[in-house]
């Protein structure tokens, strides 16, 4: 079941990206008379897989864990992975600073207690 939805998902992603890639550089260049960027496979190859493949294998496992874990537990604990993201935006990138990290981590806690409050959460069957 996993595997072929992932399958069929990665091939959407290539195709949708393909598309909007063609129409953002015929755009760049008929509307807005731009010439188009260097395309530097040989420096980008290897590190657009790898970060390819990376997404692929944390997409595959969010996945597992949804079905593993349910709905209820799983997904919102896969989302919580933002706040990961979040922490090296403002650790490690400087991408906030003052107030803007103190509405951060207020939003990053709400969104952790909301995790925890909906792993608590049971749906009892009818018997």
């Amino acid at each position: 079941f996993i595997f072929r939805y992932t399958f069929s998902f990665a091939i959407g992603a290539l195709i949708v990206n393909a598309v909007l890639l063609i129409v953002y550089f015929a755009i760049r260049r008929f509307v807005y008379k731009k010439q188009l960027p260097s395309w530097n496979v040989r420096v980008m190859a290897l590190p657009g897989l790898c970060s390819g493949g990376l997404w692929s294998f944390g997409n595959y496992c969010s996945i597992y864990a949804v079905i593993f874990l349910g709905e209820s537990i799983g997904y919102p604990s896969v989302q919580s992975s933002l706040i990961i993201s979040g922490l090296w935006g403002i650790i490690y990138f400087k991408e906030l600073k003052g107030k803007q990290i103190v509405w951060w981590f207020f939003f990053a806690f709400l969104s952790l207690a909301s995790v925890v409050l909906l792993s608590f959460m049971k749906i009892s069957k009818p018997k």
